[in-house]
């Protein structure tokens, strides 16, 4: 139907029901829009790697949320990493789990309701996670930051079509 479905705050029913509709309807891309992934982060919320898998499957995408709470793991909250160490092991573990970067993206939620990472506090501060990509990851920093979310975009969301169709009142 021209749409993607975010499967961020799905349990485990719903994420598989989706993605068995996703294969159903064309293998259309699945997106977790904002989340963290297991290898780095075992909580129940964050995906597993067959939820990896199967976004990658779908070639859809996982953005990275940007919060502590959901990149570290549970025995690292009090006193654990706190900085783009963090983002960098959520990248390394889709890359483990996938061996690729393309369904690798940035998910944000700097909507004030998480903790952020350290150096990535508000969106005005995003220029500095940029830079430590691009560094870290110089060859897929494109993918991450951008390319791979432009991609997802365009293959799966068409929008409204120019014209809607007609739509007859006659009986």
């Amino acid at each position: 139907q021209g749409i993607l479905v975010d499967i961020t705050h799905c349990t485990q029913l719903a994420q598989d029901e989706i993605f068995q509709m996703a294969r159903d309807h064309g293998n259309a891309p699945v997106i977790s829009s904002h989340t963290g992934v297991k290898c780095s982060s075992d909580y129940p919320l964050n995906l597993s790697q067959d939820a990896v898998q199967q976004i990658a499957d779908s070639q859809g995408l996982v953005g990275i949320i940007l919060g502590t709470h959901w990149l570290r793991q549970p025995n690292e909250q009090i006193f654990g990493p706190d900085g783009f160490d963090l983002v960098f092991r959520a990248i390394d573990c889709l890359y483990e789990w996938t061996g690729s970067y393309d369904h690798i993206a940035i998910g944000s939620d700097l909507d004030g309701f998480i903790q952020p990472i350290k150096g990535c506090n508000t969106y005005a501060d995003t220029p500095d996670l940029v830079r430590a990509i691009e560094q870290k990851y110089p060859a897929a920093a494109d993918k991450i930051l951008y390319a791979n979310a432009l991609d997802v975009l365009e293959r799966g969301w068409r929008g409204v079509p120019d014209q809607p169709p007609a739509v007859s009142l006659a009986p």
